[in-house]
């Protein structure tokens, strides 16, 4: 049924074409004609020769136009015209009837059934259909999803503050290696943060970091037990290729409203803001293989320098070129080993042993065990950041939140 319905659409597309390239035929033999080559016939003059209807006059005058003699001499051949009207009307006829009885048997033809390949779809092909597609979903940088995995996560901590190489603070302070541990539970909130810190790097991407219950345990020692400390949220805010190597850091601070310390202990954590920060690593970057790449050329050429040393404690000769060159060739591998290590010692940097990890429960993220936590000083129109210690951190589990 589609063939013949195929074919007659063609033949009533081909009649209708043969009607208008009838028609245009006859027109360009007028326009042909040597009287409608007359210079003085213009396509403004034609347009002007003709009168408009004026109100009042009847139905057959309505379309009467009257037309210069001297420009439209050879059009006033009736008969002519009367013919290849005739033709027209005779083939518009032909072409409507085709058309009248395509649509009686379209009408009267029911639809084939359905085959089993039109009915069978797949649930792969199948897409979801949107309720408003009008609707356009919301663009999401990649960049920007990268740097926000930590979202609506929650983190236990444990801050060590204590003596650390190369801090800043007063000679006295924590000299009898006393150290403060002071337990809580952060979570990282996708609010924006609108209290700027030089210490986040400006409020772009900057979010408010909770403290669960705003407290923190400070563990008891020797002379006293379990002190709490009451605590204010703070912030968070992911640095992009800030941290060794063009890694990515997790900086965030929170902030306390008394002085941490043990009695007749020498070491204290200061009221104010304390300062931390820690390696950020995305789960779902692709390895670049390195760390294999550069540890299997490490022991290809150790095996290779063994093998050269033992050649040359072999060879007894006084005076040896083949030795001189052996000891040459061992020279080489010694320097290559040494930039392979620590090209290899860069790549474990970038890309860390999971066991240096702690992983967020939805597997995003990791986050080092260990980081920094420092104090802000000011100091006349400069500021110090003095290191306090360490901290360690771990996600809270299901179990730990119960």
């Amino acid at each position: 049924m589609n063939y013949h319905y195929v074919l007659l659409t063609v033949v009533t597309k081909l009649t209708l074409l043969t009607t208008a390239w009838a028609f245009s035929s006859r027109q360009q033999r007028v326009l042909l004609s040597p009287s409608f080559l007359n210079p003085q016939y213009t396509t403004q003059s034609q347009f002007r020769c003709i009168e408009a209807r004026t109100h009042g006059s009847t139905k057959s005058q309505r379309y009467r136009s009257r037309i210069h003699p001297k420009t439209c001499g050879s059009m006033t051949n009736d008969d002519e015209n009367e013919s290849i009207q005739s033709e027209i009307d005779q083939m518009k006829l032909k072409a409507l009837r085709k058309l009248n009885d395509l649509d009686t048997i379209m009408s009267s033809t029911p639809p084939p059934p359905p085959t089993a390949t039109d009915t069978t779809i797949t649930t792969n092909s199948v897409l979801p259909i949107r309720k408003n597609p009008s609707t356009s979903l919301p663009y999401v940088d990649p960049m920007v999803e990268q740097l926000t995995l930590l979202t609506d996560t929650s983190w236990k901590m444990t801050l060590n503050v204590g003596r650390e190489q190369g801090t800043w603070m007063p000679k006295d302070w924590g000299v009898s290696g006393e150290r403060l541990l002071i337990n809580f539970q952060i979570n990282f909130t996708g609010d924006q943060l609108y209290t700027r810190d030089d210490f986040l790097g400006g409020l772009g991407g900057a979010r408010i970091l909770n403290i669960t219950d705003n407290q923190m345990t400070l563990s008891p020692s020797v002379r006293e037990g379990i002190k709490t400390i009451r605590a204010l949220e703070g912030g968070w805010r992911v640095a992009k290729g800030q941290g060794p190597q063009g890694t990515d850091i997790l900086r965030f601070y929170l902030e306390v409203e008394e002085r941490i310390s043990h009695t007749e202990g020498d070491v204290y954590c200061p009221a104010g803001r304390i300062y931390c920060n820690c390696g950020y690593f995305p789960t779902n970057r692709p390895s670049s293989g390195r760390l294999d790449r550069y540890r299997e050329q490490f022991e290809s050429m150790g095996e290779m320098a063994n093998g050269l040393q033992l050649e040359i404690e072999e060879d007894t000769a006084f005076f040896s070129l083949d030795k001189i060159k052996k000891s040459s060739e061992l020279m080489r591998l010694r320097v290559e080993m040494q930039k392979t290590a620590e090209m290899y010692t860069v790549a474990r940097v970038l890309e860390p042993d999971k066991s240096l990890l702690k992983i967020s429960n939805d597997g995003r993220t990791g986050l080092t065990k260990e980081g920094g936590i420092c104090c802000k000083v000011e100091k006349g129109i400069g500021t110090e950041y003095h290191i306090l210690g360490r901290f360690s951190i771990a996600p809270v589990r299901l179990s730990d939140s119960r």
